[in-house]
């Protein structure tokens, strides 16, 4: 947080405002767009590059992915007031919250997709060797 100044808060205000008018418009490319401006308005303000350049990569990888998220569950109004939860925390300074929001919101998004997907979205670790051979499982 300590890395945004009013111009780029005002930059994510822009990104929440672009992305209203896309989904009013129903245009998911334009709120996928949107979107991906919104999270890189987030990280961009800060000054590890090669950070940046990653989660770049990464959201160009993963763009097509909100589409096929919100094609069959549009989920954009709940993800909409995520977004202005995480500008909230980051105006007020408050890092912590910010970044538990932000990690609450991709999480969840996460989750919503690999539903869609028929994947499971089970937290739980693959049971260790031995346990698996108490099963009776073998490899």
């Amino acid at each position: 947080m300590a890395h945004h100044t009013a111009e780029t808060i005002g930059g994510l205000h822009d990104c929440l405002q672009e992305s209203s008018h896309a989904d009013e418009a129903g245009d998911l490319a334009r709120l996928s767009l949107s979107n991906r401006q919104f999270h890189r308005a987030l990280y961009a303000p800060h000054p590890n590059a090669l950070l940046t350049s990653m989660l770049d990569g990464l959201h160009d990888k993963s763009a097509l992915l909100s589409i096929v998220g919100w094609q069959g569950d549009l989920t954009w109004p709940t993800e909409q007031r995520e977004h202005e939860e995480i500008v909230a925390a980051v105006e007020q300074r408050e890092a912590d919250r910010a970044r538990a929001l932000l990690h609450a919101h991709i999480k969840r998004f996460a989750d919503r997709l690999l539903v869609r997907l028929g994947a499971s979205t089970s937290d739980s670790e693959p049971e260790p060797a031995d346990r698996q051979r108490e099963h009776g499982v073998s490899r």
